[in-house]
């Protein structure tokens, strides 16, 4: 019996945390393009190389 709950507990948690990750709308930093006004590196690394790529094409 005990073996059931606890079976019920841990695939209670890992759902929530499934649903949490990945199916929850309106949650903070969804993906990277959110959190470009907080400072991504990898946003801000891709800005850097848009910004060079026009500067080399407009010359």
């Amino acid at each position: 019996m005990s073996t059931i709950i606890i079976a019920v507990i841990v695939f209670g948690l890992v759902g929530f945390v499934v649903y949490n990750r990945f199916f929850k709308k309106g949650h903070a930093a969804a993906s990277c393009h959110e959190c470009s006004e907080v400072g991504c590196p990898l946003v801000q690394q891709q800005k850097a190389i848009k910004a060079l790529t026009k500067d080399k094409t407009a010359q």
